[in-house]
Order: C-alpha cells, then sequence, then structure tokens
C-alpha cells in the first residue's frame, strides 16, 4: 500500500471574519462553540475538517486511492448517536497537548482546536490483547487510542469507528491486526510504518494510508509524539491483536 503525503490545500475563505480563523482558512467549527457543544456536533465537524484535508491529499490521485474517500463516505452517512460520556485518561495522555500544540502552530488548526474541545471528554483505551506482560511497559505507558464514533465512542456505532491513537515519542508499536479496514491520517509527528512484510515506508504530518482487512501493520514514532486520527468499517469492536509474538515492544522493527 502507498502513502499519499499531503499537498498544499486552498480551501475557500471563510464566510465570516474576526472569529480567530486565519485568512483562508475554511472553517468547520460550529457557531458559538463552547465546551458545553453537543459532542455529536463536534465529532460531525472534526469528520467535516478530516475529509477537507484528505480530499486535498487525495487530489490528482482519486484513481489510485478510492479506499480512504469511501471509507470517509461511510462515516458522514452514519447518524451521530450520542453516548454518555465516561472521560479517562492513561499515561500517554502526557503527551497529548504537545501533539495538538504542534497541530496548531501547522496548517491543521481548525483540526487542533476542534480536538481541543473535545479533549476533556475523551475515553483514552487499549486494545484488550495488549498488557505489560505481552507488551512491556514502556509500549504500555506510551500508547492510547480514544474513539469519536464508535462501540466505546462520543458517538456510538456498532460497525463503524472514528478515533484518535497517540504514541509516546520513539515508540514501536508491533506488527499486529485486525478484522476491520482502516484508514489513518497523521496529525503530528513523524514516524514509519509497513504493512505485512513490506518495506518500510516514512510517515510524514498529514501522510494518509490504507490498511486492508486483516493485514499486519506497525508503526515506529521518531522524536515526538505521533498523534493520528484513524477511520475504520467492519468489526471494529476488536482492536486487534499482535501479529506474531513480541518479545518486547521497545525492540525496533
Amino acid at each position: 500500500m502507498r502513502i499519499v503525503p499531503l499537498a498544499t490545500i486552498s480551501p475557500k475563505p471563510r464566510d465570516s471574519a474576526g472569529d480567530g480563523a486565519s485568512a483562508g482558512e475554511k472553517s468547520f467549527m460550529p457557531a458559538n462553540e463552547t465546551s458545553h457543544t453537543d459532542s455529536s456536533t463536534l465529532v460531525g465537524a472534526v469528520l467535516q475538517a478530516l475529509t477537507e484535508r484528505i480530499e486535498g491529499s487525495l487530489e490528482g490521485n482519486e484513481s489510485e486511492y478510492p479506499p480512504a474517500r469511501r471509507l470517509l463516505s461511510m462515516l458522514a452517512a452514519e447518524p451521530l448517536r450520542p453516548a454518555p460520556e465516561a472521560p479517562r485518561q492513561l499515561p500517554v495522555v502526557r503527551f497529548w497537548d504537545t501533539a495538538l500544540d504542534t497541530l496548531l502552530r501547522g496548517d491543521g488548526a481548525e483540526l487542533a482546536r476542534l480536538l481541543q474541545l473535545l479533549t476533556p471528554r475523551l475515553h483514552w483505551f487499549q486494545g484488550e490483547h495488549y498488557t505489560a506482560a505481552t507488551m512491556g511497559t514502556v509500549f504500555m505507558d506510551n500508547y492510547a487510542l480514544a474513539e469519536l464514533v464508535g462501540p466505546r465512542g462520543l458517538c456510538r456505532s456498532p460497525n463503524l469507528a472514528l478515533g484518535i491513537l497517540l504514541l509516546g515519542p520513539e515508540t514501536y508499536y508491533p506488527p499486529h491486526r485486525h478484522p476491520a479496514e482502516e484508514g489513518l491520517y497523521l496529525l503530528s509527528g513523524r514516524g514509519t510504518w509497513h504493512l505485512d512484510r513490506g518495506a518500510t515506508i516514512s510517515l510524514p504530518p498529514g501522510g494518509v494510508v490504507h490498511i486492508p482487512a486483516g493485514s499486519a501493520h506497525a508503526f515506529w514514532s521518531f522524536d515526538a509524539p505521533m498523534a493520528a486520527l484513524y477511520f475504520c468499517s467492519g468489526e471494529v469492536s476488536d482492536i486487534g491483536r499482535l501479529w506474531t509474538p513480541a518479545a518486547s515492544a521497545a525492540q525496533g522493527p
């Protein structure tokens, strides 16, 4: 599978002014947004902003990279059903503000602001098959997920998911596989990834990858936290299992 780097996007100017947006920046922020804005409204805005950025990155590659567009279209058609909020933090969340600050300083300010509003509501969790015994304590302290849409999400869906992957700096997420098809958009940080036994590929900010259902894949973050938005279809309740037993999650690829 190939990676599509984010192209330069020149969105339409905002219709309104004086709301804190930079010139030429398209806004998906709900009107009069506050920390009390309904989660489904904010999640819908995240999905819109993500789709806009990925559409820009895929411009000129439509015939080569249809899966990301298809997955996002499925999510866009899904009714957003708010669920009771149950915020939860895990050790790796210590890097979340850094990841958002990096995104905010770059060309992803709109997504950063939306995610900041959602941050106090996020329920961070880890795959049920990942434990300190199988993955090592270093990995468990540097890895977590948070669903915006999905079985555990702020908005519930049994077969679709939209969520956040957060890895600490210099963290190797060893080969794992899950039954759901997945797309992933890197928000901040840099690293590499590989699919099955394929070549290791650079993963820059704004990079988009597609992972077919059941395919083994792995990630490695560099010297900064890696934050990504993932979007999946299928058996999304199964977060994944190691592809082969890992002696230590601290080992590199």
